[in-house]
Order: C-alpha cells, then sequence, then structure tokens
C-alpha cells in the first residue's frame, strides 16, 4: 500500500510541474494559443502524476 504523504507529494510535485509549463510555454515562448497551453500543463501533470504512481513501489507493513 502506497502512504497518504507519498500520494500528496506526487500531486504537489504534478501542480508545481503544470505551472511551471504553463509559465514557461506562455511568457518565455509566447504561446499564442493559451487553451491548448492550459490543456497541455493539465495533461502533463496528469501524466507525470500517474507516472510517479505506477513506478513507486509499495510500503510493506510490518507485523510480527
Amino acid at each position: 500500500m502506497i502512504s497518504k504523504k507519498r500520494v500528496y507529494k506526487f500531486i504537489i510535485r504534478a501542480l508545481l510541474f503544470s505551472i511551471t509549463y504553463f509559465f514557461i510555454r506562455t511568457f518565455i515562448f509566447h504561446a499564442t494559443d493559451i487553451n491548448s497551453t492550459i490543456m497541455g500543463a493539465i495533461a502533463g501533470g496528469f501524466v507525470g502524476f500517474l507516472f510517479q504512481f505506477i513506478l513507486t513501489k509499495p510500503v510493506e507493513s510490518k507485523t510480527n
């Protein structure tokens, strides 16, 4: 089972990626279509979250 703390870290990383992608694409590369930039940022954050979630090893419970 994956801990809640780890899932929250993944969500924060995904949000930071989305926000960073949006600002870089909009202000540095001067994207002409804001809607596609927003959708790309959301999709990229979601894919990053899923990728991290899939590759995470479950935490084994220590029962004696």
